[in-house]
């Protein structure tokens, strides 16, 4: 019993501290309760590593491209998550549990729409995408005290330090003149609110059209319908 009631603290606390970091994100998801008991079962499943339960929420049919809005069959996605990128490793689990951490913004009726695409919402139906800061940012900071440099180097000055925040990439993540590697990071120069550029490493950041997840009811059961997170990290 002792167990099972810490399970449900650590779950709480991944499930709701994004309440209090500010604006940019805030979980929605209270607002159905249909929907907190998918959120739980979800989460509970990526503690436990129990990939079989995961694989059940996927949708039949799933987008897994944020840019492009390709579409796989539910078989195909599962067959790249076991094929020899496994999902579960530790790295990519964390990563789940960071975004569900971050929240899930809510969206009604015709809402929701992407900044290459459109995802159709059923009539009478609602989509969910986590992380929340999806919503309101392209690009956002989604950790705390995160610091951002003159030069792309982990040696050179710090210019500012920033916690969940949006960011300006100015030209845009697609141009490669903006990344720039060392041996520790990858840099993406960014645009502070004086116009000076900086840079910052990636690992900070989320890009609005590079990882979402996205859940919709099918048949009455809430199910994953898009998976633009990677396969293996």
């Amino acid at each position: 019993m002792q167990i099972e009631k810490c399970k449900i603290i650590l779950l709480l606390i991944v499930l709701f501290c994004g309440l209090s970091q500010g604006q940019y994100i805030y979980d929605e998801s209270f607002k159905d309760e249909s929907f907190i008991r998918f959120k739980l079962k979800f989460t509970q499943a990526v503690l436990d590593n129990d990939t079989l339960t995961l694989y059940d929420m996927i949708a039949d049919s799933v987008y897994k491209d944020c840019i492009q809005m390709d579409k796989s069959s539910k078989e195909y996605l599962i067959k790249q998550l076991r094929n020899g990128l496994s999902m579960w490793n530790d790295r990519l689990r964390k990563k789940l549990l960071e975004y569900t951490s971050l929240g899930f913004a809510r969206y009604e009726i015709g809402e929701y729409h992407w900044h290459h695409g459109k995802i159709e919402i059923r009539n009478e139906s609602v989509v969910y995408e986590m992380p929340s800061c999806a919503k309101h940012a392209y690009a956002f900071v989604k950790a705390e005290n995160v610091n951002i440099r003159e030069k792309p180097s982990i040696e050179s000055n710090i210019l500012k330090t920033v916690s969940l925040v949006p960011i300006n990439l100015g030209k845009g993540f697609s141009d490669q003149e903006l990344c720039y590697y060392d041996k520790e990071f990858c840099w993406i120069k960014v645009i502070l609110p004086n116009n000076c550029e900086g840079y910052i490493s990636l690992k900070y950041l989320f890009i609005n059209d590079q990882e979402t997840m996205v859940f919709q009811k099918i048949n009455g059961e809430w199910k994953i319908i898009q998976w633009c997170l990677p396969y293996s990290i």
